[in-house]
């Protein structure tokens, strides 16, 4: 373990707690720093007032609304934002838990968190004046957040009161009763999955297990399909086994499709005596973001038994080679200082000085080769940094490699000059976003890498083409200038004062700090119209060798943050290259001029669009013609018309025009369509006339069983309902059930 940079004792003598001795009161909550607070989470709720009792679940409400809107606050401040990894997913959790004790013990159903921005900046704004700051822009923050948050959150709400009448309606199976009927459940199991098997159609041994075994199924298929909680029959018999542990399967949808995070789930569940399976639910969110981010598992390096030895990676700015000595390895996250590394073996070497880049401040470690003159070669497939520690992530590739040995460092060399071009690019990129879209833009992350450079920065809306190709030329300006790139280590509040300097926000800067300068030759000759960056990473020395800079996509990455995507050097004129040879042959294929394709493409476009409502009108005409003679051969059940067929493929709101038509010519009418769209699957759709609906009947138990013959499944409302299937060859079966449906019910 690295040992911390400062030793102290903690008293857990905190400000809220010193305020409570001060106040004479038993509890923080209880103090003036939160008497504001729970005064303003009244007027926006309309709750009682705060009684301080500790088990009231409203007076818990006010606590944790409390404490996480100063959170909120404050780290919204500091320049977070909402997100999905990282810092951003702390602060989403902490604003929906906050929402959701608003929504389900309060009362609140609509956005009211931002309302209490306001309380905490008047309380502590002056000692802490960056609160007021933007006190505006937090607000719309939280306001968008939450609201966005309440759409999932009464779906997510009623599934957990699912679950929850769930766990506690069934009884617990005792360990005899569940290997007695696992092989029954287990094959019932299966064939209900091959949608051949009810829940009324099981009947296993006659017993006491079995009427247990029967009720379990039926009551599971039930609780399954109206949830889509996905459990297989080990998980149902876990359930049974203790029902006051909700599955993993559950917490897992509660999160991936509800927005509530296992945290929220277990409180929940705490608050009503129930508990959930978490290493369940962390081994199923583990493969969902593996499959999610699609990406190879590369060796992780953590908790570390040993010593690390530091290395001197003052060379990492030099491409030239150096040699090095090996002073061991980490190996099943061991520290192993003495012997000889297998071939193949994968592990992170270390050696005593490197001219390695390791990962840092988004731009990717190095890569490479490590070599001995007796003929070992150690691939290095990634640096990383640990503490004061470089690691050379990677394996030998033959030869043989002792503690001891020395070896010759050599990096990609066309990999580290992308990167540098890269990495300066982002630079210029960062001071062109700031001159052409304003002053609010900060950098919110990068990524750079051989093959691109990846921008993170705060704006509330998508760049313009016009804005791109502003930001691209003020780029490639700079690059045809051959500006000097030179970087200084100089004090950091000295560099501060630097004009125009820019630092990653909530970065913690080293002291002395290493300025990179593109322009100016010293930082007393820099102005704000140059780019100034705090920044250890490696870049060219002249703007020239950048070559050309391209904008090749942005997108939205998070409420008020953007990414641009770019590329320079060899991969951009590649990319132009590229676009240059479609221009050509879409000139060839045109017989015109470069300038002259948008107008033949508008054209085109335009007598597309013509062509499409012709078709679109002779659709209609045949599908009116189809339905017409379906309406003309329909059967009459008790006064109500029987209207039951197979159509032509048309888009399904052409379908729904046709059955308005129907159904204002034909007050009584049973309507059931079906056709093979041009993907082969097979659309059906039911509809009912009012009285057949006012009779009981509903179009969407009704479409069920007929969708299922083909395939499928679907619902709908009490007068329309639609499915899809995938067997065309059963529609016909499927039409012939509609219509023992329609003489069964009517």
């Amino acid at each position: 373990l690295t040992p911390l940079p400062a030793k102290h004792v903690d008293t857990g003598m905190g400000f809220e707690r010193i305020c409570a001795v001060l106040n004479n009161v038993p509890s923080n909550y209880d103090t003036d720093v939160f008497t504001p607070l729970f005064a303003a989470i009244q007027t926006a709720t309309g709750a009682r007032p705060y009684g301080g009792v500790l088990d009231d679940l409203t007076d818990t409400a006010y606590r944790v609304i409390g404490d996480h809107i100063r959170t909120l606050t404050f780290s919204l401040t500091d320049g977070a934002v909402p997100g999905s990894k990282g810092r951003g997913a702390v602060v989403r959790s902490v604003l929906r838990r906050a929402s959701r004790y608003g929504w389900q013990v309060l009362g609140m159903k609509e956005p009211f968190l931002h309302k209490l921005v306001g309380a905490v900046v008047a309380q502590l704004g002056d000692v802490f004046p960056e609160l007021k700051r933007n006190p505006e822009k937090v607000r719309e923050i939280i306001y968008n957040e939450e609201k966005s948050f309440l759409r999932t959150l009464e779906k997510g709400i009623k599934l957990f009161e699912s679950v929850r009448t769930f766990s506690h309606s069934i009884t617990a199976w005792t360990p005899t009763t569940i290997e007695k009927m696992r092989p029954h459940l287990e094959s019932a199991w299966q064939k209900h999955e091959a949608g051949g098997l009810r829940a009324f159609e099981f009947n296993p041994p006659a017993s006491n297990e079995s009427i247990h075994a029967k009720m379990a199924l039926d009551h599971s298929l039930d609780f399954l399909s109206r949830t889509g909680v996905k459990l297989d029959p080990e998980g149902m018999l876990r359930w049974y086994a203790d029902p006051s542990i909700i599955p993993a399967e559950a917490v897992f949808v509660l999160h991936t499709t509800y927005g509530l995070d296992k945290g929220i789930t277990l409180q929940m569940a705490q608050e009503l005596g129930l508990t959930v399976d978490m290493d369940g639910y962390e081994k199923l969110f583990a493969e969902f973001t593996k499959i999610s981010d699609g990406k190879k598992t590369k060796l992780v390096v953590t908790a570390i038994q040993g010593t690390l030895p530091a290395t001197d990676d003052s060379a990492k700015f030099d491409a030239s080679e150096i040699t090095a000595k090996v002073v061991g390895w980490v190996a099943d996250n061991k520290v192993i200082t003495t012997g000889t590394l297998p071939v193949g073996l994968p592990v992170a070497l270390l050696l005593d000085r490197t001219s390695f880049y390791a990962e840092q401040g988004g731009q990717v470690g190095d890569v490479g080769t490590l070599s001995t003159n007796d003929g070992a070669d150690f691939e290095v497939e990634d640096t990383q940094r640990l503490g004061e520690t470089v690691l050379h992530l990677g394996s030998l590739q033959q030869g043989q490699l002792n503690v001891g040995d020395t070896v010759t460092l050599r990096e990609s060399a066309f990999r580290g000059i992308d990167v540098a071009r890269n990495h300066t690019a982002t630079h210029l990129l960062n001071l062109g976003l700031r001159t052409v879209l304003g002053s609010h833009v900060e950098q919110k992350g990068s990524l750079v890498d051989d093959g691109r450079t990846r921008f993170d920065f705060s704006h509330d809306k998508p760049l313009s083409a016009d804005e791109i190709r502003q930001i691209e030329a003020f780029v490639n300006t700079r690059i045809q200038r051959e500006l000097p790139v030179s970087a200084t280590v100089m004090p950091l509040a000295k560099a501060k004062e630097i004009p125009g300097v820019r630092a990653m926000f909530g970065e913690k800067y080293p002291d002395p700090v290493r300025v990179v300068l593109v322009g100016p030759e010293t930082p007393e000759k820099a102005s704000h119209d140059d780019s100034v960056e705090f920044c250890g990473g490696t870049h060219v020395s002249n703007t020239a060798t950048i070559g050309y800079f391209k904008i090749l996509n942005q997108e939205s990455v998070a409420k008020g943050v953007r990414r641009v995507t770019a590329v320079t050097g060899r991969t951009a004129m590649e990319h132009l290259a590229k676009l240059t040879g479609t221009v050509d042959e879409l000139t060839g294929k045109f017989l015109c001029k470069p300038e002259e394709l948008l107008a033949r493409v508008e054209a085109l476009q335009d007598e597309l669009k013509k062509l499409k409502a012709q078709i679109a009108k002779s659709q209609a005409a045949e599908l009116g013609n189809v339905i017409d003679q379906l309406v003309a051969e329909a059967t009459d059940i008790n006064g109500v018309k029987v209207i039951v067929g197979q159509l032509p493929a048309v888009p399904m709101e052409a379908v729904r025009m046709q059955i308005d038509r129907i159904r204002q010519k034909n007050p009584s009418s049973f309507i059931v369509f079906g056709w093979v769209d041009e993907d082969g699957k097979v659309p059906v759709v039911v509809a009912l006339s009012k009285d057949l609906v006012a009779k009981g009947l509903k179009a969407g138990d009704l479409v069920k069983p007929i969708a299922a013959i083909v395939g499928g499944s679907g619902g709908g409302k009490p007068d329309i309902a639609q499915a899809g299937g995938k067997n065309a060859s059963q529609l016909g079966a499927a039409l012939l059930r509609a219509r023992q449906l329609a003489a069964e019910k009517l």
